[in-house]
């Protein structure tokens, strides 16, 4: 085993929040997605449809609202993605009457279609902007 000094720094906060910004766009492209869903489902087959709803548990665990905008979310993203935590709370309440339910039973949902709904729209808005570096902060 090679052994060197090298010690690799924390990222900076902003550098995290960057890559939470990208988790957040990738996460919207799966929701509003009936097509990804399925194809997910199809490589992934031990999956359930939850797994859409808590990816973004993942990367947002309270309504983005509540936290004030900064750099890597404007004003006008966290107000795109409100609704979207509004949809995924419904949908996980709705889902909940299958035990482990396929992504072709949520699809079949009025708020999974709901949540597809403002999945895209969400993504229209953070598309603006799209996707920040992973590994350089940027203004």
């Amino acid at each position: 085993m090679l052994k060197t000094d090298a010690v690799e720094e924390p990222a900076s906060d902003r550098l995290v929040r960057q890559r939470i910004r990208n988790r957040i766009i990738e996460n919207l492209e799966l929701a509003a997605s009936f097509e990804l869903q399925q194809d997910y489902e199809s490589r992934v087959p031990f999956i359930t449809a939850f797994e859409v709803l808590e990816g973004w548990n993942d990367w947002l665990r309270a309504d983005p609202r509540r936290e004030l905008p900064h750099a890597v979310l404007t004003i006008d993203e966290v107000a795109a993605l409100g609704p979207v935590h509004v949809c995924i709370e419904e949908a996980t309440i709705e889902l909940r009457q299958y035990e482990f339910p396929t992504m072709e039973q949520a699809q079949g949902l009025p708020k999974w279609s709901a949540l597809r709904d403002q999945s895209a729209v969400a993504l229209a808005v953070l598309s603006q902007r799209g996707r920040m570096s992973e590994d350089v902060e940027e203004e």
